[in-house]
């Protein structure tokens, strides 16, 4: 009777050396498996990165880019990303760099941001003094061959009279689709840059006091990541051409305080234009408003 008691206690009881069982088994694997032996993510691709990794990323597709100007390369690389507006990432990484001082660094980003500009702007119109539209830019364009039969015909021969040569069959080839990078237009440095057209802004739509800044070349082509330094008396800043591509690749913009006096100078040997300072629109019409100016510049 009482080892049958027994019995029935000993099954009544809780297994509790199998919980501590599988709380002991639970923390020695986490263990091996974070510290001992982690699992390795080699083949992570470029879009699982984290935002500090992506800058880095962006960044060596940029200086490849700026070095040899293949656009072949450089965009289907970014594409790995999978951003949804890489042309908007890159300016702001871009912006980002200026500010920490990488001048390089965001030159070659804004290149490439500049490059991601939709084509087709080859004859857009260039502003004027009433009306800011878009100016012409280059861009570059993957030129492919065509995909489909390519037929070698072999030239016949002869040797004596009357003597027949056997003819080769012609051969069907299919060819392969091969993009070819076009080289990208890049600024020359050390080309001066002078004044073209200066013209008082009082557009409703833009910003108060915006300084508009349009670079080109002597063919009338936008010219991206061209330096831009303005001073004025207690400072200065420096910024590029090509970081909004969705206006143009050549424009750049600054926002003037009014009752300051700015300089400034476009590329490294270029024209310095003084006395730039925010806008009266009085004899416009519109006494209210904080009218800006827009700038033209062009190689010698």
């Amino acid at each position: 009777m009482r080892e049958r008691r027994q019995r029935r206690e000993r099954a009544a009881r809780f297994p509790w050396y199998l919980l501590t069982g599988f709380l002991l088994g639970l923390a020695a694997g986490g263990i091996f498996s974070v510290w001992i032996w982690p699992v390795p993510y080699d083949f992570a691709s470029p879009a699982e990165l984290n935002s500090a990794a992506k800058d880095a990323y962006r960044l060596a597709i940029a200086r490849a880019y700026r070095a040899n100007g293949d656009g072949g390369r450089a965009y289907p690389r970014l594409s790995l990303l999978k951003d949804s507006n890489p042309a908007s990432a890159l300016a702001s990484q871009a912006q980002t760099s200026l500010g920490l001082g990488n001048e390089a660094d965001s030159e070659s980003l804004a290149l490439l941001a500049a490059g991601l500009d939709p084509a087709g702007r080859a004859n857009s119109e260039s502003p004027n003094t009433s009306n800011t539209t878009l100016e012409p830019t280059l861009a570059p364009e993957s030129t492919k061959t065509p995909f489909g039969i390519v037929q070698e015909f072999p030239v016949a021969e002869t040797t004596e009279a009357g003597t027949p040569v056997p003819t080769i069959e012609p051969l069907n080839i299919p060819s392969a689709e091969i993009p070819h990078a076009t080289p990208t237009m890049f600024p020359t440095l050390s080309a001066p840059f002078i004044l073209k057209d200066r013209a008082v802004d009082c557009g409703q739509n833009l910003r108060p006091g915006l300084l508009q800044i349009w670079v080109e070349n002597a063919a009338g082509l936008a010219i991206p990541g061209v330096h831009i330094q303005i001073t004025w008396k207690d400072g200065e800043e420096s910024f590029f051409t090509g970081l909004k591509p969705e206006i143009n690749a050549g424009y750049a913009d600054y926002e003037m305080t009014k009752g300051t006096v700015y300089s400034l100078r476009v590329g490294e040997n270029g024209e310095t234009i003084t006395n730039l300072e925010t806008a009266d629109c009085t004899s416009e019409g519109h006494p209210e408003r904080l009218g800006g100016m827009i700038l033209r510049f062009t190689e010698r």
